[in-house]
């Protein structure tokens, strides 16, 4: 997802959401995924930094990040309010 061109983030891109079937897990699918995000949006809007973010508990995730050359950041912590019982993340 972009952020507007004009506001701050404008060099930002927030990646990633990648969701794999649990049957299919555990074959490079997400980081497969996620990496083409990554380099065709850059190709696209030439962002400077992208974001993403993972659960602190979910080291699939976290791992999945790293491997498409993002770096994690510990001092920042994201949290999301879903009007639901179903998760989103492990």
């Amino acid at each position: 997802m972009r952020y507007h061109p004009q506001s701050r983030l404008a060099e930002y891109i927030f990646a990633g959401m990648a969701s794999v079937d649990p049957a299919h897990r555990i074959k490079g699918l997400g980081k497969l995924v996620n990496a083409a995000v990554l380099v065709e949006s850059q190709k696209r809007f030439k962002w400077r930094i992208a974001k993403e973010t993972a659960a602190p508990d979910n080291r699939a995730s976290q791992a999945m990040i790293e491997a498409c050359g993002l770096q994690l950041d510990k001092n920042h912590v994201c949290v999301a309010a879903i009007n639901s019982e179903e998760s989103f993340t492990r």
